[in-house]
């Protein structure tokens, strides 16, 4: 299952998982280096900074952007 961080206090983080579940979710228990914007992958144990799909999600988002602001 995949979260992204939607806000990360310093107290807790707000967590949106694929199926539009929030999570209220323990700050300090995120993965080192975790922000706002990043996935994050349930592996059953443990949450893990997915960085491959982070970046791939960016690039979607960035390449909509660029289709809805350059479009006539």
């Amino acid at each position: 299952m995949l979260y992204s961080v939607d806000k990360a206090g310093p107290v807790v983080a707000r967590l949106v998982g694929e199926d539009g579940a929030v999570l209220e979710y323990p700050a300090w228990l995120l993965p080192q280096g975790a922000a706002e914007g990043d996935m994050l992958r349930f592996t059953g144990v443990q949450l893990l900074l997915d960085k491959a799909e982070t970046e791939e999600r960016r690039k979607r988002v960035g390449s909509l952007l660029d289709q809805i602001l350059h479009t006539p």
